[in-house]
């Protein structure tokens, strides 16, 4: 057997030794994703603190900024998956040289995406939102893109060799970096002009290029780059890029379809009245947070699948997969019994309103028990995507979120169907209806993306 067709990585022993290696690799991955939804909050603390139209011009910004970002890195971890795949087909060398592949894709959509955020203020026009700061801050949003689509590419691709470690390691020094940045040009100290939210989405415009420099050096200068291909010839940049295209673009419009159903699903609760959509934010993001950990244990799990696929060994295809989602159990068990224990300390964080307390605690059980459903489809998705299975999986989620999340949103919070077959106030059942139709479709997606990766991990045998 030639050196080339022989695997590099020996596979782990047992069910719980995989779901042992899931984990690991899981946490730093966890703090890395952490570290860059802290990076914004860090941002939208300072600008709260500089005003409240400030706040509103950084905010209106934000979600069309986040749905570039989610379509970037969703593109590009279809570049891990290949990584992956070459890994644990025993040709180290094709790594480095999809990652540079996937850097060109990257970079390239990237400035696609921030060309389009240059026409920030009309983008926001066609979305109902006028704020003319808005305008300008997408604009510089735009301009930060091709950064982030560097580090995360670079990013991904280190974890695919098991090393975490570097990203967290640069987005970790990049928060202080940011928040120094922030509070110099929010504020305008050290003699800097006072530009409130424009300041911060410079600061972290600044910060996402210094950390694609920063993780791009790493790579270069690893002492096995030459082993990994970070270096040679790049052959046909086409064909390369139309492998990732052909994996990566259905895994972005499955994603923005399930983006899509959560914003309906705030439009509704704002339909609702001022507390609905207040308290429907604050458990979308408790929600968030936990689906931190959740998308740590999905990329861990993909790495360790996408190995098993280039092995063809369906054994260990399903065994990674199965893992991933024993592990996922695990932490999300934790997770909802923590929050319940602890659900009325959390709450008083996010609000002193009494009522609004009130609404949430009767919301708690039904928060918490979407934890597991939401984090299980991240988790299967992930597996199934690992053997290059995209197409499927992006019309489970079409038809659970676009078919019928969003009509079943509708009609349990604004059109009065959990009112109707629930007693309660008007309010905990707007927002409860709402919840309940986010809790049918992951349970849907994750159902079928479980029969689904069942039998592709059948076939590979």
């Amino acid at each position: 057997m030639t050196q080339a067709s022989s695997p590099t990585v020996p596979a782990p022993n047992g069910f719980f030794d995989v779901a042992w290696s899931i984990l690991r690799l899981a946490l730093p991955v966890t703090a890395t994703r952490a570290g860059l939804l802290i990076m914004i909050t860090i941002d939208t603390v300072m600008v709260g603190r500089a005003g409240t139209t400030e706040l509103a011009h950084f905010a209106v910004a934000f979600p069309p900024q986040s749905v570039g970002f989610v379509v970037i890195i969703v593109l590009l971890s279809a570049g891990a998956v290949l990584a992956g795949q070459e890994r644990g087909a025993g040709r180290p060398e094709q790594c480095g040289h999809i990652w540079r592949i996937a850097l060109i894709v990257g970079a390239s959509m990237g400035v696609l995406i921030g060309t389009l955020f240059q026409l920030g203020g009309w983008l926001l026009s066609v979305l109902g939102q006028v704020v003319e700061g808005g305008g300008k801050a997408l604009a510089i949003w735009g301009l930060s893109m091709p950064g982030i689509a560097i580090y995360g590419a670079t990013a991904m691709f280190l974890e695919v060799l098991g090393r975490p470690l570097p990203g967290l390691f640069i987005v970790i020094l990049g928060n202080g970096v940011n928040a120094v940045l922030c509070w110099v040009l929010v504020y305008g100290e050290w003699g800097a002009p006072a530009m409130g939210g424009l300041g911060a989405v410079i600061a972290t415009g600044i910060v996402r290029w210094l950390m694609a420099a920063a993780i791009v050096s790493y790579a270069l200068t690893m002492k096995d780059a030459q082993h990994w291909g970070v270096f040679g010839p790049l052959g046909s940049i086409r064909a390369g890029a139309g492998r990732l295209l052909r994996l990566g673009l259905p895994l972005s419009a499955a994603s923005l379809i399930e983006i899509s159903a959560f914003f309906a699903f705030a439009t509704f609760a704002g339909w609702l009245g001022t507390m609905s959509l207040a308290a429907y934010q604050i458990a979308l993001n408790i929600m968030s947070t936990i689906y931190m950990a959740a998308i740590g244990i999905s990329i861990a799990t993909s790495v360790h699948v996408s190995i098993a696929a280039g092995r063809a060994r369906g054994d260990e295809i399903a065994r990674a997969g199965w893992a991933g989602a024993a592990v996922l159990t695990v932490v999300m068990a934790v997770a909802t019994i923590l929050f319940v224990a602890l659900s009325s300390s959390i709450f008083t964080l996010y609000t002193a309103d009494p009522a609004l307390i009130a609404i949430l605690s009767a919301l708690a059980t039904l928060i918490a028990a979407i934890f597991f459903v939401d984090g299980l489809q991240m988790v299967l998705l992930s597996a199934t995507r690992a053997v290059a299975d995209v197409t499927v999986p992006a019309i489970i989620f079409l038809v659970a979120f676009g078919t019928i999340a969003i009509p079943l949103g509708y009609a349990l919070g604004p059109g009065g169907g959990a009112a109707a077959f629930m007693e309660g106030d008007p309010i905990t059942l707007g927002v409860g209806g709402i919840l309940i139709a986010a809790l049918i479709s992951l349970t849907i997606a994750s159902t079928l993306l479980a029969l689904r990766f069942a039998w592709l991990s059948r076939r590979a045998r």
